[in-house]
């Protein structure tokens, strides 16, 4: 199975100066937010749950002083549309990484979790 048939499109979009706060509410239901690509650079980035329980967990403020942009995840692995779910599983091991963005050329289309990966590939 490819990529693009287990791909969540309903992206979760943050931006960097917004509180970890906000991207903890926003991000709840999935997980992980990909920052707007319009701020991010050249690359899509990610901030991911972990990042946000670390800087809870340390005593930082999620509401005042803590943004996004200090707590994206050291790294984001892509993926094509037409890579296979082994793949896109390979990269995320490779790299220590739970997410994926996929991407079509340099449009951000989606993302995928170890979850969603786990599920297609039993096909549960």
């Amino acid at each position: 199975m490819q990529v693009r048939n287990a791909i969540n499109t309903n992206i979760i979009i943050v931006g960097l100066e917004d509180t970890l706060r906000e991207a903890a509410r926003r991000m709840s239901e999935r997980g992980a937010a990909v920052v707007d690509p319009a701020e991010a650079g050249s690359h899509p980035r990610i901030v991911a749950m972990r990042e946000v329980l670390h800087s809870v967990g340390a005593g930082q403020d999620p509401d005042a002083a803590e943004r996004v942009a200090d707590h994206l995840a050291p790294s984001t692995t892509f993926s094509a549309l037409d890579w296979m779910l082994i793949q896109a599983a390979e990269a995320m091991v490779k790299v220590g990484l739970q997410h994926v963005v996929v991407v079509d050329g340099d449009e951000t289309v989606g993302i995928i979790s170890m979850r969603e990966l786990v599920r297609n590939l039993t096909n549960r």
